[in-house]
C-alpha cells in the first residue's frame, strides 16, 4: 500500500469505527509480551471461579439449614473456604492486572516505536496536510487507550465470557425453566446496549475525531507561539480561536452523551430486571409444586447477578468506537508502504527541471494535475502563472518529492528524482513555503 492509498483508506475508514481493528493493532505488537498476558487471562479467568464459590457454599450451607445437617462445626470449615477464595481471587485478579498493565505497557511502547519509525518513510507532504494535534493524538493518545483493550478488555473480557458460559451450564443443570427466566432478559439487554454503542459511534465519530483534533492543533500554536503573540499584541484574537475550538469540542462530546445516554440507560435498567422475572416464575413453579424451595433460592442468589460477568466486559468497552477508530488509523498508517528512497547518489547531466505527463492528486476522487509536461531550463528563472488552485504549488511540492506523482516522470538534468537518494535530492532543491512557522532559539 502506499502512502496515498493509505491516506484515501484512512480518509474512507474514519468515516465510522472498524470495531477489530484494536484486535488486530494489539496481535501485530504482543509478541514481546505474550507470557504476561496469556498469563493474565489465565489468572484474571481463575479469580471469577474464586468470586463464585462464596455463591456456592451459601446455596449449600442453606440446603444443610433445610435438610437438618447444619453444625457449627461444618459453618467454621465453610467460613475458612469462603475466607480463603476471597483472599485467592484477590491475589489472582490482582497478580492478573499487574502482568496485564506490564503487557499492555510494552505494546503501546513498541506501537510508538513502530509510529516514530514509520513517520521517517512518509514524504513531507503527508505532514504539511495535518495539523499538530493530529500527530499529539496518534503518537501520545490513540495508542494510549489501547491499555483499556489489552490491560482491561481482553483479560477480563475472556474470563467475564467463560464465567459466564460456566454460571450458564450451572443455571440450566439445576432447572431449565428458571434458567430461562434468569437468562432471557441478558440478551435483549445487550442488543440495546451494542445498538447504543455503535449507533451513537457512527453518527458522531468522526466530528468527534476532528474537533479533537483542532483543539489539540489550537492548543499546542498557542502555547508555542505566546511570546510572539504578546509581542504583536495578538494574544485575544488567537485565544478567541482556541476557546472556540475548546467549545466545539465539548458541544459534540456532549451531543454524543445526549445520543448514547437514552439507550445506555435501557441497557443498564434491562439488565438487573432478572430478579422481577425470576420471582413470579418461581414462585409460580412453586406453587404447582414443580419446583423445591432450596432451588427457588439457588436461583434467587445466582440468578440475580448472572449477567455480573458482562456487565464488567462492557463497562470496560464504553469508548470501544473511539478506541477502534484510533486503532484503524494508526494500522492503516502502518500498513502504507512508505516513500521509496534509492540510497544511491548519482550526479544529473545538469540542473534543468523536467516534467514529463505528470499526473498527481491529493486524493483518489480529485485530480490536480493530468499529463503535466513542461522544462525549466538551469540558470533561468521560469514562472508558473495561473489562477488559485491551479496547482502551481502542487507543481513545486513534487520537486523535492513532498508527495510522490501518479504518473509520468520528474526529472533534474538526465535523472529521475526518484533515483536519487532523498538526502541528495534534499540538498539539490531549495524550497521556500508558502506557510509561516515560528521557531524559539
Amino acid at each position: 500500500m502506499t502512502t496515498q492509498d493509505a491516506k484515501n483508506k484512512d480518509q474512507k475508514n474514519s468515516e465510522r469505527p472498524q470495531y477489530f481493528a484494536s484486535i488486530r493493532l494489539m496481535s501485530r505488537f504482543i509478541k514481546g509480551s505474550r507470557f504476561l498476558f496469556i498469563s493474565s487471562i489465565i489468572l484474571a479467568t481463575a479469580s471469577v471461579f474464586f468470586e463464585l464459590i462464596p455463591i456456592w457454599i451459601i446455596y449449600h450451607l442453606i440446603f444443610l439449614l433445610i435438610s437438618g445437617d447444619f453444625t457449627i462445626d461444618i459453618l467454621l470449615k465453610y467460613a475458612v473456604i469462603c475466607a480463603g477464595s476471597i483472599i485467592l481471587q484477590q491475589v489472582s485478579f490482582g497478580i492478573s492486572t499487574n502482568f496485564a498493565h506490564k503487557a499492555a505497557f510494552g505494546v503501546i511502547y513498541r506501537i510508538r516505536l513502530a509510529m516514530a519509525r514509520h513517520f521517517s518513510k512518509l514524504p513531507m507532504g503527508y505532514f504539511l496536510q495535518r495539523k499538530s494535534g493530529d500527530f499529539k493524538r496518534l503518537i501520545v493518545d490513540d495508542p494510549e487507550r489501547m491499555e483499556i483493550i489489552i490491560a482491561h478488555g481482553v483479560p477480563e473480557g475472556i474470563s467475564g465470557i467463560i464465567a459466564w458460559i460456566s454460571v450458564s451450564f450451572w443455571l440450566f443443570w439445576v432447572d431449565w425453566r428458571m434458567a430461562i427466566a434468569s437468562t432471557i432478559i441478558t440478551p435483549i439487554a445487550f442488543a440495546v446496549q451494542v445498538y447504543a454503542m455503535t449507533a451513537s459511534a457512527n453518527k458522531t465519530m468522526l466530528k468527534y475525531k476532528n474537533s479533537q483534533g483542532d483543539m489539540n492543533a489550537s492548543i499546542v500554536e498557542f502555547l508555542t507561539g505566546m511570546e510572539v503573540m504578546k509581542m504583536f499584541n495578538s494574544t485575544g484574537k488567537n485565544f478567541q480561536a482556541t476557546a472556540d475550538s475548546v467549545k466545539d469540542y465539548t458541544r459534540i462530546v456532549n451531543q454524543w452523551s445526549r445520543e448514547f445516554l437514552p439507550k445506555g440507560g435501557a441497557f443498564y435498567a434491562l439488565v438487573t430486571t432478572s430478579i422481577s422475572i425470576i420471582l413470579p416464575t418461581g414462585a409460580w413453579l412453586m406453587a404447582t409444586g414443580s419446583l423445591d424451595l432450596l432451588s427457588f433460592i439457588f436461583f434467587v442468589i445466582l440468578g440475580a447477578h448472572y449477567s455480573t460477568p458482562l456487565m464488567k466486559l462492557f463497562n470496560q468497552f464504553h469508548g470501544l468506537a473511539e478506541i477502534s477508530m484510533g486503532a484503524t488509523q494508526i494500522n492503516d498508517i502502518l500498513d502504507s508502504s512508505g516513500q521509496f528512497d534509492n540510497k544511491c547518489r548519482v550526479e544529473p547531466s545538469s540542473y534543468e527541471v523536467r516534467f514529463e505527463n505528470v499526473s498527481f492528486g491529493y486524493s483518489s476522487k480529485k485530480s490536480v494535475l493530468k499529463n503535466i509536461s513542461f522544462i525549466a531550463k538551469e540558470n533561468e528563472i521560469t514562472a508558473l502563472v495561473g489562477a488559485s488552485g491551479a496547482g502551481k504549488s502542487t507543481v513545486a511540492k513534487l520537486i523535492p518529492r513532498l508527495w510522490d506523482i501518479e504518473q509520468g516522470r520528474i526529472l533534474i538534468g538526465d535523472i529521475d528524482i526518484k533515483e536519487m537518494s532523498l538526502s541528495q535530492l534534499m540538498e539539490t532543491v531549495s524550497f521556500v513555503f508558502q506557510d509561516t512557522f515560528l521557531f524559539s532559539d
